[in-house]
């Protein structure tokens, strides 16, 4: 842009100075930057935006050879690429987890950046020739690149550089200039000289393709009934070479009326309106050189003249507020070479008008002062990039901040010359213009001042321009509010809906007074409506409801029908077509919620209850009726196509009997001539109805024996429209997630998000969408096989929107809760139900998409360990590491027995610790049974390392502290290893041979830490000593036979018995074929005793050794003796053997040999010690004992 100087009033401003954090290479460091304000102005403000940029973007723009062509492209959905050479780097820069726009870069994780190579060329490719865009039901985006030359290059996913499909478009030596995402229809190509080309992706096969189709105008003088009269007079897009007709650009325009994609292409003066509905069609071509001409000389931009002498340009195009706005420019050069730019808004509407231009907006003469424009679309500039209000123009080095609805007197210029900072691309994110800088990534530049939208209000549906307040067929402009007001008392008490209306209807007037007084009356600002069903909660639902219900004004078959509105038709159209009257209703629907807004009702509206008897937030019910709404118009655009027509007739026909049968219906003159349709999306509170039966019918055809491939192509013709109309409804619902939120009256009324899509009634929506979505993936198996992957991905879609409708409930709920437990579990069990049939038949893509989505962890296990793809699984744990993933991981290995149990202990090295957490927690939880280990494999690898043991004995594990010792164990932490295991021996309870095996391989374990022996000594030594104690316990369970039959126990199956009990049963026995060693291994259990019981005292020991010694004495009989040699007598009595086999074993006899004195007062001896023989013979063997073992007993026969 020239001008002899930089106008006084102009702001000018350098980003140089403002912004230095390099780092020792000169390269911003963005990994960790902070929210960081670059430049600020009194108007604007230039801030980063979003996520850092990856290393590797950062690397490319710092070490890329001078002469690489760089340039970049950021997309409204979040993902940012910068095309260098041939290589394309590819990242997101917003966090789709933030509603709306960041205000603030987050920089808690690193920022994935995928790389992509593009076709060969030998010129430079461009970042305006790429497309990345995410398709249903994939996490992961796809990209479509595209040489110069026209080679196609298309990724269904760009985690996967080689996995591309490759195609070349004929284009007879063109070369392409851009390329325009046009999704879900496709990518739209336009050449530099005129050429549109539609590229389109789909499954053949089971495999990815592309189609590449260059679009046709319609041939005649006439040109179709889609071409407007605007073509009659002026010449259609020429194709030649001249500068005038070089493409300025292609653009995506907003959808039409039937929800179809549009592209409008720019060359020279001329335009065309593409409308990418099947089949493709041209619907107008416009000369818009008159129309500027004109515009400038009304706008007094010139002195009035010729109009011929003026020469104009347009310089940069973009979509604006349902039409199009252009950067324009004129010079009249017979009267001076001054250049003066302007901004045209056009408009685009089909139905009438396309090519009309609706304002000009003047800009500051000078405001090319260092620019050189001309007019040509040359890549230095300028290019224009607008929101609602203001309109940015920037080359690679400036940006301009002009009004897009006022007179530019002062704009704000921003300038980018420091360092060789330069603008490689732009976008816009939520409204907010983004920029990429060479130094500074992505950035914003927005206002200081809170403007007021002037062109377009807060709508939640696509709402009508003020200007086009009086548009369409709408009938509530001519009805009168002081009538409806008049007929509502004359019927006697005044209706409360209808008095509404007729606030709402005053409100469109124009007439606040009026409205705020009927308001105050109805609903006194005062007055709470924190209950359900409140008069303001039901009176608005019911006025929602008439509306979005009303019939037709002007079809006099309604009539005839004896129909009426029952009231003022808020929502009537005075069309005959259905799919206007149902956009009239949403015009309607959405004046109706603006009104609500802008009176302060909806801040007040808390809950109602439904015809569904399921009380919700009153928001969300009228949020469900603008998506039926939207499901209308989407149902009845997909009728008009002939694919779907059959399939949606007969589910409307089949809605309409029932609603017959069921007396559901209004009773209507039969000779009215209604066709189903025409009843059917009169009702649009019950759109819904549609897709059951439609559900209802397939599972009718499946039940009856149809042709597996005639009811393969009917459940995929069935699926489509169903999918289709669901899309609608979750865009609609995500576009509007602010629009919709919670109130705080419905706040404090605490209740659930059981909307039309999410209720689990039988017969509702959520029932048929997981009827279909099973009969689908059943189906799937046996289709033909061109049809196979279409059901399968179909089963997919279908589950997606379940599981989206259902998932709301639970993230609805704040805190935890009973009730909330409940619904986390159906939502569990309905995402396991539609995301296993998919697992089964090893469609793991998309069950995995589902499954990440949806965050159910197990099935992504299991798809992980089925695939043997470890690395996925590890990336999972660090992605979903703050929800629980590793123990789900862990838990899913635990229970799947041994095997599971053993590939746990392999399969994390890199999550050791986290591991050993875990399973110290589950085995502080659960102590279940072990399973039986055999004793002979113990024996058989007892000399083996200790590792293969461990690996050997997984089958000991059925918790989580008995797998810890292995994990300890392969972590090479054997002391930790050897306490687990000692731990697990004291707590063990139930079987003996399991106890030994720990108890030994907690002493091996021991023994092999050798590095920590010395460093730990006391705590080997302990190790050791408590693994000893365990074994000796153990051995002192193999008990003789006769005690085990006296008992009724196995010496196979024996349990794990505490010393005294052992010792009991030695007590209780009365010798039966017990010997000597026997109850010398029971004395020598008492020292065991004191072990186990921290809490006995020494004369505890004592009391069992003096029960177990007078058991002994009991075993004999003491009357019957040899007087000559009693000696004799006493050698073979149990009593004494004892003495011998406890010497012989223990060698200290003193230690466990009783007092005399303790015998003879045992209350269970006292018939004995009465015999004067017993006493004789007892106080004879203690001498003997005495002379014979060197055992000090005198004391204890003085004692006597």
């Amino acid at each position: 842009m020239e001008s002899p100087a930089t106008p006084r009033g102009a702001r000018r401003r350098s980003l140089l100075g403002q912004y230095r954090p390099h780092t020792k290479f000169g390269t911003p460091n963005r990994i960790n930057q902070a929210a960081q304000v670059i430049y600020k102005s009194l108007l604007n403000t230039v801030e980063s935006f979003g996520l850092p940029l990856p290393v590797l973007v950062t690397e490319t723009l710092t070490f890329a050879d001078a002469s690489l062509h760089i340039s970049a492209r950021l997309s409204p959905e979040g993902w940012g690429w910068v095309v260098c050479g041939r290589r394309l780097l590819i990242w997101q820069y917003r966090d789709k987890r933030q509603r709306g726009a960041p205000s603030t870069p987050s920089s808690s994780l690193p920022v994935t950046c995928y790389e992509l190579t593009l076709p060969q060329t030998d010129l430079a490719h461009k970042a305006e020739l790429v497309c990345v865009y995410t398709t249903d039901g994939n996490q992961v985006p796809s990209c479509t690149g595209i040489s110069p030359e026209g080679v196609v290059r298309y990724w269904h996913s760009i985690s996967h550089d080689g996995g591309y499909v490759e195609k070349t478009a004929d284009l007879h030596g063109q070369e392409c200039d851009s390329l325009v995402d046009a999704n879900p229809v496709g990518c739209v190509l336009a050449t530099t000289t005129c050429t549109v080309v539609l590229i389109q992706s789909n499954i053949t096969g089971g495999r990815h393709n592309i189609n590449i189709r260059t679009l046709q105008g319609s041939g005649g003088w006439l040109g179709g009934l889609g071409r407007r009269v605007s073509s009659l007079f002026f010449s259609a897009m020429p194709s030649s070479q001249s500068v005038e007709t070089k493409l300025i650009r292609a653009v995506a325009l907003s959808e039409s009326s039937d929800g179809a994609a549009r592209v409008c292409v720019v060359a020279g003066l001329c335009a065309q309106l593409w409308h990418l509905a099947s089949p493709e069609r041209l619907v107008a071509e416009i000369d818009l050189q008159r129309t500027l001409r004109d515009a400038f000389l009304h706008a007094s931009m010139f002195p009035p003249g010729d109009p011929a002498s003026l020469d104009v340009h347009i310089l940069d195009i973009q979509s604006w507020n349902g039409g199009l706005l252009l950067l324009t420019a004129a010079v009249n050069t017979v009267r001076s070479p001054q250049m003066r730019y302007a901004l045209a808004h056009m408009c685009t509407d089909e139905e009438g008008g396309a090519g009309q231009l609706l304002s000009l907006v003047p800009l500051q003469a000078t405001i090319g002062s260092s620019n050189r424009l001309g007019s040509d679309n040359s890549h230095n500039g300028p290019h224009l990039i607008a929101t609602s209000t203001t309109a940015f123009l920037y080359d690679r080095s400036r940006v301009i901040v002009v009004s897009c609805i006022t007179p530019n007197d002062k704009p704000d210029i921003i300038e980018l010359n420091s360092n060789g900072d330069q603008l490689l691309g732009v976008g816009l994110c939520f409204g907010v213009p983004l920029f990429f800088s060479k130094l500074h990534g992505v950035i914003s530049v927005t206002s200081n001042e809170k403007l007021q939208d002037l062109t377009i209000c807060e709508s939640p549906v696509a709402s009508p321009r003020p200007t086009d307040a009086f548009d369409g067929h709408l009938s509530l402009y001519e009805i009168d509010p002081r009538a409806v007001v008049e007929a509502s008392e004359t019927a006697g008490q005044g209706s409360t809906a209808e008095l509404l209306k007729a606030a709402f209807l005053h409100h469109m007037r124009r007439e606040h007074t009026a409205s705020r007084t009927l308001l105050n009356e109805l609903f006194p600002p005062g007055e709470e409506t924190s209950d359900i069903d409140s008069p303001l909660d039901r009176t608005v639902l019911a006025v929602a409801t008439d509306l979005v219900n009303d019939v037709p004004a002007s079809d006099p078959r309604w009539n005839q029908a004896n129909v009426s509105s029952g009231g003022a038709a808020l929502g009537s159209s005075s069309s005959m077509q259905i799919g206007l009257q149902l956009q009239d209703k949403r015009r309607a629907f959405t004046l109706l919620l603006e009104f609500l807004r802008s009176t302060g009702l909806w801040a007040r509206l808390g809950g109602a209850t439904p015809t569904d008897n399921v009380p919700a937030p009153t928001v969300l019910l009228l949020r469900g009726l603008a998506e039926k709404l939207t499901a209308a118009i989407a149902l009845r655009t997909l009728q008009q196509q002939h694919q779907h027509q059959h399939a949606i007739d007969t589910a409307i026909q089949q809605v309409m009997a029932k609603s017959a049968e069921d007396d559901e219906e209004e009773t209507i003159n039969k000779s009215a001539a209604l066709s189903p349709s025409d009843l059917f999306y009169k009702q649009v509170s019950r759109i819904e109805r549609a897709i059951i039966h439609a559900t209802d019918w397939c599972s009718e055809q499946d039940a009856s024996g149809c042709a597996p491939p005639a009811l393969s192509q009917l459940i995929a013709k069935v699926n489509s429209v169903i999918i289709s109309v669901l899309q609608e409804v979750l865009k609609y619902r995500h576009q509007h997630v602010e629009f919709y939120a919670l109130t705080p009256s419905a706040g404090k009324l605490h209740l659930e998000y059981v909307t039309w899509t999410s209720c689990l009634k039988a017969g509702n929506l959520q029932s048929a969408l997981r009827t279909q979505q099973s009969l689908s993936a059943r189906r799937a198996r046996r289709a033909p096989v061109e049809l196979r992957g279409e059901l399968k991905t179909q089963a997919a879609s279908l589950a997606a929107a379940a599981l989206e409708f259902a998932k709301e409930r639970v993230d609805a709920f704040v805190g935890e809760s009973k009730r909330k437990e409940i619904v986390v579990k159906e939502f569990a069990q309905i995402r396991s139900d539609m995301i296993l049939p998919l697992v089964d038949d090893g469609d793991f893509e998309h069950a995995s998409n589902l499954a990440e989505k949806f965050h159910d962890f197990d099935i992504l296990v299991s798809i992980c360990e089925t695939s043997s793809n470890r690395e996925k699984l590890y990336h999972y744990m660090d992605k979903f590491e703050n929800m629980g993933f590793r123990q789900c991981a862990f838990k899913w290995f635990m229970n799947r027995g041994r095997g599971g149990q053993a590939a746990l202990l392999k399969a994390f090295p890199h999550h050791s610790i986290a591991l050993s957490q875990w399973l110290t927690e589950q085995g502080v939880e659960n102590q279940e049974e072990m399973d039986h280990f055999i004793d002979d494999d113990l024996d058989s690898e007892m000399d083996a390392p200790v590792s293969k043991v461990a690996d050997s004995t997984v089958a000991l594990a059925t918790d989580g502290t008995e797998l810890l010792w292995l994990h300890e164990l392969r972590a090479d932490r054997w002391l930790q290893a050897a306490n687990t295991l000692i731990q697990l021996s004291e707590n063990e309870t139930e079987s003996v041979n399991r106890m030994t095996i720990q108890a030994s391989l907690a002493k091996l374990c021991a023994f092999a830490a050798e590095d920590e022996r010395e460093n730990r000594k006391g705590t080997y030594e302990n190790l050791v000593e408590s693994a000893n104690c365990r074994l000796v316990l153990a051995e002192h369970h193999n008990l003789p036979a006769p005690l085990l039959a006296a008992h009724g126990l196995e010496a196979d199956n024996l349990r794990v018995m505490e010393p005294r009990d052992i010792i009991d049963m030695f007590i209780m026995s009365s010798g039966n074929g017990l010997t000597e060693y026997d109850y010398s291994r029971a004395l020598g259990l008492c020292d065991l005793v004191s072990n186990a019981d921290q809490e006995i005292t020494q004369r505890d020991i004592m009391e069992l050794r003096r029960r177990i010694w007078c058991s002994t004495i009991l075993v004999d009989s003491w009357n019957k003796y040899d007087m000559d040699a009693p000696l004799n007598t006493i050698e073979n009595m149990m009593f004494f053997k004892v003495i011998s086999a406890v010497h012989l074993l223990y060698s200290n006899l003193d230690e466990y040999l009783v007092s005399l004195e303790t015998i003879l007062r045992s209350p269970e001896l006292s018939e004995l010690v009465a015999d004067k023989g017993f006493q004789y013979l007892i106080k004879l063997g203690y001498e003997h004992v005495h002379e014979s073992h060197d055992v000090n007993v005198m004391s204890y026969t003085e004692s006597v």
